[in-house]
């Protein structure tokens, strides 16, 4: 039965092509012709390899890519980071500048804390006080206690005299 399909599938084969060439050949001037079998391969390994290569050249570079504007997008996000932390800190410190003001010292003192001022210094004179012995062998009339000033005696001083 394979012996009888052969030939029929042969014969099948090359008579489209004989009544195509004797059909068209008045009509075309090409000329058909029967191709060696070994030269019919459409791909040779050596293509194959190479448009396995480029492929994943092309993958790697597409890779590459996607990692790029990823990257761009982390950039973007933490510059905006960056000019949201600028504008906080400079209305911190224009808050900082309004609160160090004497006006709002005093304001924030007696309203929020509830001090006081207070009352106005007395003046008061200064005294004068000797610490340590005072007495000099040349003069065995002074006193020798330090708690008296320089002058001193123990004696009552005669103011009539």
């Amino acid at each position: 039965m394979s012996a009888a399909a052969a030939p029929s599938k042969r014969s099948t084969a090359t008579a489209p092509r004989q009544s195509a060439n004797s059909t068209n050949g008045a009509q075309s001037s090409k000329k058909l012709r029967v191709i060696d079998g070994k030269r019919a391969k459409r791909l040779t390994p050596m293509a194959v390899v190479l448009a396995c290569i480029g492929l994943g050249l092309m993958f790697a570079a597409m890779m590459v890519n996607i990692a790029l504007i990823d990257g761009q997008g982390e950039l973007d996000s933490l510059n905006q980071k960056i000019v949201d932390a600028r504008a906080d800190t400079e209305s911190l410190q224009r808050r900082q500048s309004a609160l160090e003001t004497p006006d709002e010292v005093l304001r924030i003192a007696v309203a929020d804390l509830g001090m006081v001022e207070a009352a106005k210094a007395a003046n008061v004179p200064p005294t004068s006080a000797y610490v340590g012995p005072v007495a000099t062998s040349s003069d065995s009339t002074e006193s020798t206690d330090p708690a008296d000033p320089p002058g001193s005696t123990d004696q009552p001083e005669d103011l009539d005299q």
